[in-house]
């Protein structure tokens, strides 16, 4: 006797195993916790830098695709960015440093926030460059701009430090 299941049947659970085992990949190549020494040291905001700097080139790169009219290539970027947000959201930004104590829960909550409303709105690029909405997709990206300024002007502009 010879059992046949449909492929549909399998595909779901094969693309649930397969989004687990590269969840646990990255976890294996990203830290979400800095180590203490690394902490004390104070480079865990060179890491953070690191992995911004990342999702701004990809970003970049997501705009002239969407301009050359290239969604297959931009979709592949946006996947760069998702996975660049996931890692800085469990970074602490340096700005941090200058906050009092007594604000920093809040602070590191807003920022978190921020880092979350930029992973929702890349999803809605994502759908609109799967769905081939290029002019969507072009409206969508001009939004993540507009919330990368807005996010900047909040959690990386450091206070000026005062001349004595």
């Amino acid at each position: 006797m010879q059992l046949r299941l449909p492929l549909r049947t399998l595909l779901l659970p094969a693309l649930l195993v397969s989004a687990a085992v590269a969840v646990a990949w990255t976890n294996g190549a990203v830290s979400h916790a800095a180590p203490a020494a690394v902490v004390a040291a104070g480079l865990e905001g060179d890491e953070l830098e690191d992995v911004m700097n990342g999702i701004d080139k990809n970003f970049e790169a997501v705009l002239q695709a969407i301009e050359k009219k290239d969604a297959a290539a931009a979709l592949d970027l946006v996947s760069k960015i998702q996975q660049g947000v996931v890692s800085a959201k469990t970074l602490p930004p340096p700005k941090l440093r200058t906050i009092e104590e007594k604000d920093k829960a809040a602070f590191q909550a807003g920022y978190r926030k921020e880092l979350m409303n930029l992973l929702k709105a890349t999803a809605d690029l994502d759908i609109a460059l799967v769905d081939g909405d290029l002019a969507k997709a072009k409206g969508l990206a001009e939004q993540i701009d507009g919330l990368k300024k807005s996010s900047h002007e909040v959690y990386k502009k450091m206070p000026r430090k005062k001349k004595d």
